[in-house]
């Protein structure tokens, strides 16, 4: 079958190589050669060989790689099943062989060396011819001047570094293009054309207030670097053939430094017990070595157009961290944290809290109530509920004297770091029915004996007074009445005859 041969096209000697392999005429590229010369352009092929020569494998691989593309493929077939024109049965030297008539890497050799006798070739469009001495002829293809067409500088452009530059220093604007939009293998020339034209063509750079004011790069080179010596904020631009891209980001240049700067507050625990309070922050020690001297101040958090600053506060809690920004006349900025207030009431002390274990007992049994989180010092305070007492403390243990759900009030009325009240609630439960009953006797002026929960007493008196006076904690109960509080003291009981003791008790039968 007759096959097409491509000549004068160094950088698509594979393409000659596999239509090459039968007579036929030189041919330009329709459309579908186009299309295939696109895709190998596109492989991992090399198909710039310089002399127009090519390895057989790489034919192959090229071959095979256009087959897996369901495009490349179908425009192969139709293009390899052209009608051509018929020349000269000249043969087509292997690549590489031994019988090739030319140096394959001499520089004579511009492109595939076609033999001929007596009949004309027909050189590619655009190419040219020259003939040796031995009856060859060289076809070339012409050189062609990269094309811009297409290449408006679409993109983004990125600074380094972002933040203010002091005067002297160095700044690189970075121009990153945007992806070619087009479809590849449809339009490759298009596709090349963009990519070239950025390889190839030169950008140029404007970069207002630098030293270097404006300088032409290849477009592969992405970044430039400038020098800004002058105070201000500067913009820069990049152009490629004569289509200008505006960078969104700018320079910040300033002068000579601001050191030091310390700022104070007058209050950082502002009492509102009796009222909202107003607290000054004041910014000192600001330094430069800008010519011009002076500073402005910007607040935030406070309200200040000086070196002082202010904040109102009025509950407990409220708090405030105000900053400022010291700017000197050169525009060079220095940022400062001030110190944090927070407002107190002494009526409201902090983390004051107080807690109950158990938090249900029997009657008869006791629990511990705890004060915590008090930093300051108690001068004065009450503590109320069945069975406690106290007054100034951490920890008290209660004994109640009667069930129910009994509240417990802890009042700190006066202390360094103010004051203020907890409640908590104990559950008392009297199972005292279910208690042993237990006989006892007690002689008149005679020994005491101990009482305890879980017994119900029957007395025997040895004469007929029938007096009980008892000592200890918790409660007691006589003959069945509610229980009453023993108390630290001795408590007297007439004609008691049973006993139930909530706690511990040490009775004797005496006046």
């Amino acid at each position: 079958m007759k096959r097409k041969i491509f000549a004068g096209l160094s950088a698509f000697a594979l393409v000659a190589g596999f239509w090459a392999c039968g007579d036929g005429s030189v041919e330009a590229l329709n459309d579908d050669d186009l299309t295939v010369k696109g895709f190998l352009e596109d492989s991992d092929v090399d198909t710039t060989a310089k002399s127009g020569f090519f390895k057989p494998e790489d034919v192959e691989t090229a071959k095979a790689d256009c087959l897996l593309n369901e495009k490349c493929k179908a425009a192969m077939d139709k293009a390899a099943g052209d009608s051509v024109v018929p020349t000269s049965e000249a043969a087509i030297p292997t690549a590489y062989s031994s019988s090739s008539p030319a140096n394959p890497g001499s520089s004579s050799a511009k492109g595939p060396i076609v033999n001929y006798s007596s009949a004309s070739v027909t050189p590619v469009a655009g190419s040219s011819s020259s003939a040796t001495s031995s009856g060859q002829t060289t076809v070339s293809s012409s050189s062609e001047e990269a094309s811009v067409v297409g290449t408006d500088p679409d993109g983004s452009c990125s600074l380094s570094p972002t933040g203010a530059l002091q005067k002297g220093e160095k700044a690189t604007w970075t121009f990153t293009k945007a992806k070619w939009g087009g479809d590849m293998i449809n339009d490759l020339d298009g596709y090349k054309a963009y990519n070239s034209s950025f390889e190839t063509t030169d950008c140029v750079w404007t970069l207002t207030g630098s030293n270097e004011k404006s300088t032409a790069v290849k477009c592969s080179e992405t970044s430039v670097t400038a020098t800004y010596a002058g105070i201000g904020s500067y913009s820069a631009s990049i152009s490629v053939g004569g289509k200008k891209h505006d960078c969104s980001g700018k320079v910040e240049v300033v002068g000579s430094p601001v050191t030091g700067c310390t700022c104070s507050v007058d209050e950082n625990a502002p009492n509102v017990t009796n009222g909202a309070q107003t607290v000054t922050w004041t910014i000192s020690d600001c330094a430069t070595e800008a010519t011009e001297s002076g500073f402005t101040y910007k607040w935030t958090g406070a309200t200040g157009s000086s070196n002082t600053a202010t904040a109102s506060f009025s509950a407990k809690g409220d708090a405030v961290t105000p900053s400022v920004v010291v700017t000197n006349k050169e525009n060079a900025s220095k940022t400062v944290t001030c110190p944090t207030a927070t407002a107190i009431d002494l009526t409201q002390p902090d983390n004051f809290s107080c807690s109950v274990s158990p938090n249900a007992i029997n009657l008869g049994e006791s629990f511990t109530f705890t004060v915590s989180g008090y930093s300051g010092t108690c001068w004065s305070a009450s503590f109320s509920g069945d069975g406690a007492s106290g007054q100034c403390g951490t920890s008290f243990n209660v004994t109640p004297s009667k069930a129910g759900v009994l509240e417990y009030e802890y009042k700190l009325a006066n202390g360094s770091a103010g004051g203020g009240t907890c409640v908590q609630y104990v559950t008392v439960t009297d199972n005292s029915d279910s208690w042993t009953p237990k006989n006892d006797t007690l002689s008149y002026g005679g020994a005491a004996k101990t009482f305890e929960s879980g017994y119900i007493y029957s007395i025997i008196y040895t004469d007929n007074r029938g007096q009980l006076v008892c000592n200890g904690s918790g409660a007691i109960s006589c003959n069945g009445e509610t229980p009453k509080p023993i108390g630290q003291s001795a408590g007297s009981y007439s004609a008691c005859t049973t006993v139930k003791v909530f706690g511990t008790a040490s009775c004797s039968n005496t006046w």
